[in-house]
């Protein structure tokens, strides 16, 4: 459960969790990890369930860079879009155990604390990282292109 944060690269590597979203046949999936300085990271991604290769419960690595990514076709998910948005935020309310997970959220980290978080679009699928490590806002510049690997770890 480990996280890289540097220019122009985000990766997190983890245990897969999957959960149905309020769309048919669409997916939220996270992954979740510790940063280099130790802080709490997770990235959420939703996608067209059939095109999920991996199972919960897997560990994967989940890739966002500006570089295109070796990958092995119909065992990863490769998808590119762009950086739309970077904020910090002030964790509003604290965790429900009623859901599996909530999307934007960490469950570790008090009601209070400062939170980053990076989003990238990928014509119309969602990539959302969420973090009290404030060098996630560094990582890329809002529109730059991307690309979103999710492969075995």
């Amino acid at each position: 459960m480990t996280a890289e944060i540097s220019a122009g690269k985000l990766e997190v590597t983890g245990k897969l969790e999957v959960k149905a979203s309020r769309i048919p046949t669409i997916v939220i999936a996270r992954v979740k990890g510790k940063t280099p300085k130790g802080h709490p990271i997770a990235v959420y991604f939703d996608v067209k369930d059939e095109l999920l290769p991996f199972k919960e419960g897997e560990k994967v690595r989940v890739t966002l860079t500006k570089e295109r990514p070796s990958f092995k076709e119909g065992e990863d998910l490769v998808m590119w879009g762009y950086v739309v948005f970077k904020k910090s935020t002030i964790k509003q309310t604290e965790t429900s155990n009623e859901e599996k997970f909530v999307e934007g959220d960490l469950e570790e980290v008090e009601k209070g604390s400062r939170l980053f978080k990076l989003i990238a679009s990928f014509w119309g699928f969602m990539f959302e990282a969420v973090t009290t490590d404030e060098d996630i806002l560094t990582v890329f510049p809002v529109m730059e292109k991307v690309y979103f690997r999710v492969t075995k770890a």
